[in-house]
């Protein structure tokens, strides 16, 4: 049951199984010379004898007997087999265990057999069948000569079935049991993209697409092909694919339809040029430049430079910390940058071009709160506030730019001593000259320095006078490639920045006065010149010959340098990585000073604050200030009896820069001191 196309079947063994009837008159089934026969089978086992069914007159050579298979061949007998009652064929390939729509028409001595849609050449008749006689009729066999397999309907008509009569008893069983009775037609095929002509950069993707269609049947699947070889495959309507091209020159492409029957169309083909793989974009971040210090709160603007060899720019975006701000599909490429946040913040512009590429350029910079030095450039701040310590001892000094150029020591017999309040209340780190060193490895040299620009300043005291004093350095891997300020040596100072063979060192003897004494020291290199200043006083070291190399990662060192340790404490070190102005020198010049008690804070004067300039007797016993100074702005006048407590009188709108004030001597004569500010 449901065995073809849910269809039930009958099964022979191929052995004895046979259904028959006895007493068959042959004029009440067949006719002489005219017969129509089809039959639903499916041989499942080759064997040399398989008889479908047959009439058997008593004289067995007078019979109708399909025999589908007997020694390899098709027989067919309508009549005596001795007097021309028989044709044959060779048995069809693709006859065992599949099942078949099995047609057989007689129609006078022409003889049709079909298998399916295709027609077995089986000759001719010479005789006919007598049937005004009674027979057997039988289904799966005849005596020794069995079928093996399933039937699953058969149908005998006692005439040849016309040509339209036959196609539609075919066309019945065929959509019945599912199976193929007509001829195949192939099916149709177009490649409809991609258009003849296109081009393609190598490593991009393609869509190929393609309309295909059978008329008596299903499409079972379309193939995509370059040349001869195929690319893919696609068993559901829509055909398309994703082609990645490869290989550049001219492609061939086409496709292939199958249909449920086996056949193949293949589609006209389309040619198409792989060209040279795509180049990605290039963008150029020329502003702001990295590592930039800034203040919080700033807006800074953002500027980039893109350009494609091979295509053009469709976008670029510039994005701060991952969120965009801006989207430009032309030059010139730029957006402002609130910086409302402390610490290293992050810009990247990406660039896209025709072709979908993308490339990212990144920059960082350092946001800084209320510094009180300049912060540009700024890549190493080491003071008291920043210190880790356990029992006096030193295990850790953070430095405070986003840099993270932190250093530390765990092994406690290398730490050095936290003093407190030592200096105008402020604490240093004590470095016991033998062996205390705080370092840090894997510092890239880029992030710390420049080839040939550097301000260094460190409030020191060398407590006691050594052959070897390295206040800091910043090692290469190649130790003669370095920056070290060693402040004794020999009575000498040596700087290096660079080569020491090749031109990386300045020195000059000793400063009087340099022992056991609290300094400000300021180094500045700027190309070849070398600034040293101890104090208010400028020390000659001459001139650099060569070049710091900071394309390498080196180790950072506080109290030490290749076994040349520094005796004393230090209190506190900038590092930047440019050479800074005048004027940039003096406020960390003067910020040091102050904090460290070397000089008095003095608050400077507003050369534009409203002055009390001269005063001048008047009639009608009063006299009157001249103020003079802020143009434009408010001033208030104030008195005071005791110089202690200053109280506000009026408030005047100062238009040219100079007023008069009169003042009632009568009524003010207790309000004996006078001054203004500005509102």
């Amino acid at each position: 049951a449901g065995l073809v196309n849910g269809q039930t079947a009958v099964l022979f063994d191929g052995e004895d199984d046979m259904l028959t009837r006895g007493g068959v008159a042959g004029v009440d089934l067949l006719s002489p010379n005219a017969v129509s026969v089809y039959a639903v089978v499916r041989q499942k086992w080759q064997s040399a004898v398989n008889t479908v069914m047959a009439w058997e007159a008593p004289n067995y050579k007078n019979h109708l007997a399909l025999l589908a298979s007997y020694n390899n061949q098709f027989l067919i007998d309508y009549g005596n087999v001795s007097e021309g009652g028989r044709v044959t064929a060779g048995q069809p390939g693709i006859w065992d265990d599949a099942w078949h729509v099995l047609e057989f028409v007689r129609d006078g001595n022409q003889a049709l057999v079909v298998v399916d849609s295709e027609s077995v050449e089986m000759g001719e008749f010479g005789d006919a069948l007598e049937v005004d006689v009674s027979g057997t009729l039988s289904v799966g066999a005849v005596p020794g000569l069995a079928f093996g397999g399933e039937i699953a309907e058969v149908l005998i008509y006692n005439r040849a079935l016309t040509e339209a009569e036959r196609d539609g008893v075919k066309g019945y069983l065929g959509a019945r049991y599912g199976l193929f009775v007509t001829d195949n037609q192939a099916p149709t095929v177009t490649l409809t993209a991609p258009a003849v002509g296109t081009a393609i950069k190598q490593g991009n993707s393609l869509t190929i697409q393609a309309d295909a269609a059978d008329a008596d049947g299903s499409i079972a699947k379309v193939l995509f092909l370059s040349g001869a070889n195929t690319i893919g495959v696609d068993e559901t309507s829509p055909y398309e694919m994703e082609w990645s091209a490869t290989g550049e020159g001219e492609q061939l492409l086409s496709a292939v339809a199958e249909d449920n029957r086996g056949d193949e169309t293949i589609s006209e083909v389309v040619s198409v040029t792989v060209l040279p793989p795509n180049v990605a974009p290039e963008v150029v971040i020329t502003s702001p430049n990295a590592g930039q210090g800034v203040s919080v709160g700033v807006t800074l603007k953002v500027s980039a430079s893109a350009t494609d060899s091979d295509g053009t720019v469709t976008q670029v975006e510039i994005l701060a910390n991952g969120e965009s701000l801006a989207k430009r599909s032309e030059a010139p490429y730029e957006a402002d940058w609130p910086l409302a946040k402390t610490g290293l913040q992050t810009v990247t512009v990406r660039a896209t071009d025709n072709d979908g590429a993308t490339s990212e350029a990144t920059v960082s910079v350092a946001v800084y709160g209320d510094a009180p030095v300049p912060v540009d450039g700024l890549r190493l701040w080491l003071d008291g506030s920043s210190v880790t310590q356990e029992g006096g001892k030193v295990s850790a000094w953070a430095d405070r730019t986003p840099f993270g150029h932190d250093v530390s020591q765990a092994d406690e017999d290398l730490q050095p001593t936290l003093a407190a309040n030592l200096l105008n209340g402020q604490a240093a780190v004590l470095f016991d000259g033998e062996n205390d060193v705080l370092a840090r490895a894997a510092v890239a040299g880029e992030a710390l320095l420049s080839p040939d620009a550097v301000s260094v300043y460190a409030v020191v005291r060398q407590k006691w006078q050594s052959a070897v004093n390295t206040l800091l350095a910043w090692e290469a891997p190649n130790y003669k490639n370095h920056l070290a300020l060693l402040m004794s040596y020999n009575n000498q100072f040596l700087v290096d920045h660079g080569n020491v063979s090749e031109g990386g060192r300045v020195s000059a003897a000793q400063p009087e006065g340099w022992d056991d004494a609290w300094h400000v020291l300021e180094f500045m290199r700027e190309g070849n010149t070398a600034t040293v200043n101890v104090d208010s006083d400028a020390l000659e070291l001459g001139e650099f010959g060569g070049a710091l190399k900071v394309d390498v990662s080196g180790t950072l060192l506080v109290g030490e340098a290749a076994t040349l340790a520094f005796g004393g404490e230090i209190a506190e070190v900038l590092i930047y990585n440019r050479a800074l102005g005048v004027g940039e020198r003096e406020s960390v010049s003067q910020y040091l000073g102050v904090k460290y008690g070397f000089i008095e804070d003095v608050t400077p004067v507003d050369p534009n604050a409203p002055t009390l300039s001269a005063v001048q007797l008047a009639a009608d016993d009063k006299f009157r200030f001249l103020v003079t100074g802020d143009k434009g702005g408010k001033v208030v006048l104030q008195f005071s009896e005791n110089l202690d407590k200053w109280t506000d009188m009026q408030t005047y709108t100062n238009e040219s820069g100079q007023l008069w004030i009169n003042i009632n001597r009568g009524a003010d004569a207790g309000r004996l001191f006078f001054r203004v500010r500005a509102e």
